[in-house]
């Protein structure tokens, strides 16, 4: 394993463990680990394999924050939901690198990227949006 920078245990008490070679989940009750990584070929694979954020929203969705993105972890499909930055749409998220994660009371996810602050809601909005969600940004685009 290479280096740590996330560690998170879920409310089944898996553990989640993120570092800078990809995602690896310790099933609690099996003593399993699984390792998850980026592969190009894949494109529901990890979006990057260094993980900085990890969080667990309060409808039980695990995210996982990378240098690729942030991405939705469905744990049925055993596959990741990537969310990433894109330059030709302001709903998207604000960069790829994402830092850190954070849900408020209101079950509004906030993303720390290496270019600011991304808020990300679930709720149904008037406006367009990606993946019946909106995404913006909050600080300027360079």
């Amino acid at each position: 394993m290479q280096s740590i920078s996330a560690i998170y245990v879920d409310t089944g008490g898996d553990v989640w463990v993120g570092a800078s070679d990809g995602l690896r989940w310790m099933d609690h009750s099996t003593g399993s680990v699984v390792h998850y990584q980026h592969n190009p070929e894949d494109s529901t694979s990890l979006s990057g394999n260094l993980v900085d954020a990890l969080l667990e929203d309060s409808a039980g969705r695990l995210w996982v924050g990378t240098n690729g993105g942030l991405d939705l972890f469905d744990r049925g499909q055993n596959r990741f939901v990537h969310y990433r930055y894109d330059p030709g749409n302001p709903n998207s998220l604000g960069d790829d690198f994402v830092h850190s994660l954070y849900e408020d009371r209101s079950g509004v996810l906030w993303i720390g990227t290496g270019r600011g602050l991304s808020k990300y809601s679930w709720r149904p909005t008037a406006s367009p949006c990606t993946r019946d969600c909106l995404i913006y940004l909050l600080s300027c685009r360079r």
